[in-house]
């Protein structure tokens, strides 16, 4: 009943495997043009959060948030190759640029 938003803010989970999972099941009530921030991306390389020190490594569940952001930036500059839209598939809209901060990752929705 709620949404479109304009900004998500992914302050949910500290596991990485259920961080993914809100990403692509939230991803599509983003409005165009709008922002998804994930946060505390930090734990993607400690054990006791089913990260791995080892940024190359999956993590106790499987990729790391950090393993599936990385992914993502091949969205981005796939289609700037001319490679056509959305090559990852994810649902709801593809991906106009992303920003990695300190612990965090901003994600723009493509207005079109």
């Amino acid at each position: 009943q709620y949404g479109p938003w304009d900004v998500i803010l992914d302050d949910a989970s500290h596991i990485s495997p259920f961080t993914i999972e809100s990403f692509k099941a939230y991803w599509q009530y983003l409005k165009p043009g709008g922002l998804y921030i994930v946060e505390d991306l930090e734990v993607s390389y400690h054990l006791d959060w089913w990260g791995n020190p080892d940024p190359d490594r999956a993590g106790a569940g499987g990729p790391t948030i950090m393993q599936f952001l990385k992914g993502l930036t091949d969205d981005v500059h796939y289609k700037h190759g001319g490679g056509g839209p959305n090559r990852l598939r994810i649902a709801g809209g593809r991906i106009e640029s992303m920003a990695f901060y300190p612990g965090m990752c901003i994600v723009e929705k493509a207005a079109v």
